[in-house]
């Protein structure tokens, strides 16, 4: 991403929020979750992929592509799975979505 130019003031915001996490951990409440949201092609994807790439923390980009919610969440949960996150064996253990999926709870990893 050596194309990326600006957004400073959102990067350091991130990096502000990420110190926050690494100044909580071993604590009762580690962790956060963001969400981020914005009009279409503002650039919110390459501002997340920048800042994980500076960061040089773990991640897993997932964007919902209008299938149903189990399709959704089945699709989450084997990319999360599949992923180098740390606790990924947590969701490869978790019953797949739909019920209806495999019964031994093996992730579908995509290529």
């Amino acid at each position: 991403m050596g194309d990326f130019v600006g957004r400073g003031h959102e990067i350091a915001g991130l990096t502000r929020l990420l110190d926050q996490v690494r100044g909580e951990i071993g604590t009762a409440k580690p962790g956060r979750c963001l969400l981020m949201r914005g009009r279409r092609r503002i650039g919110k994807s390459a501002l997340t992929e920048e800042f994980v790439l500076r960061a040089d923390v773990p991640g897993l980009f997932y964007v919902a592509a209008g299938a149903s919610a189990d399709a959704e969440l089945a699709q989450f949960r084997d990319d999360v799975a599949c992923s180098s996150l740390p606790g990924r064996a947590v969701m490869a253990a978790a019953p797949p979505w739909p019920r209806s999926g495999p019964p031994d709870g093996t992730a579908r990893c995509r290529s």
